[in-house]
């Protein structure tokens, strides 16, 4: 996805949000972050417990390889955001 898409793409999630009568306080592109964890993701050991895998399904290491591409691929973005609701 090019930069001015993703952009506009922004700019209008910003303004839906404001919309509702939210009030941006942050927003941080984490998009490295997310890809970097990604790429050094591995399936747990015996973990004695449940796993994101149990959770999700058989499809989840399927599910995270199209992630992982997606990524890779500049389709996706990650951002962490923090909004304010107006009284």
């Amino acid at each position: 996805m090019d930069e001015k898409r993703l952009r506009r793409l922004a700019d209008e999630l910003r303004r839906v949000v404001a919309d509702a009568g939210w009030r941006e306080v942050s927003v941080h592109d984490e998009t490295r972050t997310a890809r970097d964890w990604l790429a050094g993701a591995k399936p747990p050991g015996d973990t004695g417990g449940p796993t994101l895998r149990d959770v999700m399904g058989a499809d989840f290491p399927q599910m995270i390889g199209n992630l992982r591409a997606n990524f890779e691929a500049g389709r996706l973005t990650a951002i962490q955001a923090v909004f304010e609701k107006h009284p």
